[in-house]
């Protein structure tokens, strides 16, 4: 049987937001792999705020992440105008939604955002994940989806959530995914 979740999960999972190589600033986000951790790098907790940010229909329907370092990049991907309270000169940008849904009782959201960094000894010893070599953001995030007892409204639904932060004083190279899907549980009638 096919359920909400099964559908949410390969949404995400086959969902890579378009890139452009022509762009120096863009990092793209890959997604981390089951068991992925940052090893014995070290892992800083960077602090993010939510904003409400106009994005496109076509944009919200499609499931996904984007690590947003530029205007250019905020109106090529997500199809407006930059939000005017981000100064990307000193912050970068994070979207993340589910995708177009076909009824309400799902939500996005970010749960942390982290610096990952590893030592010279500890790249030499090979202790630390290759991704976080030079540099790295990890961006976690919880979709969660009605179950099977929740009572769900029929109506079109794009959760999603948009987040501004500073960006870090040794720029990182790469970005990493650690995606949550969560079933809601909800009291059967």
């Amino acid at each position: 049987m096919v359920t909400s979740r099964s559908l949410l999960v390969i949404a995400l999972l086959g969902s890579a937001c378009a890139t452009d190589s022509s762009d120096p600033d863009e990092i793209v986000v890959d997604e981390a792999e089951p068991g992925d951790d940052v090893g014995k790098a070290d892992s800083f907790p960077i602090k993010f705020t939510v904003i409400a940010a106009d994005v496109s229909l076509q944009r919200l329907e499609a499931a996904g992440i984007a690590l947003i370092t530029n205007p250019k990049q905020w109106s090529r991907g997500m199809g407006t105008t930059p939000p005017v309270d981000v100064d990307f000169t000193t912050e970068w940008v994070v979207f993340f939604g589910t995708g177009l849904q076909a009824t309400d009782g799902f939500s996005a959201e970010i749960t942390g955002l982290f610096e990952v960094r590893c030592t010279r000894q500890q790249i030499a010893a090979r202790q630390c994940p290759t991704y976080a070599n030079f540099g790295a953001l990890q961006i976690d995030t919880r979709a969660t989806v009605p179950g099977a007892g929740c009572v769900a409204a029929l109506q079109r639904t794009t959760p999603h959530v948009v987040v501004k932060f500073t960006v870090p004083q040794q720029r990182p190279f790469s970005a990493r995914w650690k995606a949550d899907v969560r079933t809601s549980e909800c009291a059967s009638m």
